[in-house]
């Protein structure tokens, strides 16, 4: 009773709060599950039962937001760092940048992330399922828009289409949050080049000067835009890119 009281107090009224807690009982189940020595969680006995002390003292919990966030990063720790670099593309691809809206989910194919990334299938795939699978989730993948998700265990293929589970995830793993919002900042920047570009072709713009030059020259340097990540945001990267 005495959990049930603090997550209610905790939950509150915020839209985002109902993931949140879903995925805090999840964690609190399985790690009561752990302790009970594995036990199945349809057995009538023994009894699990969850107290505020599983809550409180559990580090990686600390509190409903940061569950989550701990949780996300937790996954992806596993990852070598070039896989690290991999899923902050996938991730952003998957946020909807395009619209201006960070906080958006976007569903892809993965074979629009393997143009994305460059990599074949077998190496996203292995990317993918460390936050596929169960007791996680934070990615789910469907046959085709508007079907039945797939299964966690089953094949992935170039035609699945992968979406975050909910917008609460970007809005509450800090480490998506800021991945997102840099996207779209990178995005608008782009954006704005192209349109520049092609008014100077038209001969209606000048050449960037101090600080418009630097400051894209530095976004280049940084970023290192490549044409299958801008063609989401314009189809002229060939002219900026010149310009």
């Amino acid at each position: 009773p005495a959990l049930l009281v603090k997550l209610l107090a905790e939950t509150g009224n915020d839209a985002d709060q109902l993931p949140l807690l879903q995925h805090l009982l999840m964690r609190l189940w399985d790690n009561a599950k752990a302790k009970a020595g594995n036990v199945e969680a349809e057995a009538p006995e023994p009894r699990l039962d969850i107290k505020l002390t599983d809550y409180q003292d559990d580090e990686k919990i600390q509190t409903l937001k940061i569950a989550l966030s701990t949780h996300a990063d937790e996954a992806y720790k596993e990852l070598s760092n070039t896989q690290k670099k991999v899923a902050q593309q996938i991730f952003c691809r998957l946020t909807g940048a395009e619209t201006g809206k960070a906080d958006t989910r976007n569903p892809t194919q993965i074979c629009e992330l393997m143009d994305l990334t460059g990599l074949d299938l077998e190496q996203i795939v292995a990317v993918l399922q460390v936050f596929l699978q169960a007791g996680r989730s934070f990615l789910i993948a469907a046959t085709s828009a508007g079907k039945a998700s797939t299964p966690n265990g089953a094949e992935l293929t170039p035609d699945t289409i992968i979406d975050i589970t909910h917008e609460s995830l970007i809005r509450n793993w800090v480490r998506l949050e800021q991945w997102a919002k840099e996207e779209a900042e990178s995005a608008a920047i782009y954006r704005r080049l192209e349109d520049n570009a092609l008014l100077h072709q038209q001969g209606h713009y000048g050449f960037y000067r101090t600080p418009e030059l630097e400051n894209a020259l530095d976004w280049q340097q940084k970023n290192q835009p490549t044409e299958n990540w801008a063609k989401r945001y314009g189809q002229n990267f060939t002219q900026a890119m010149a310009f």
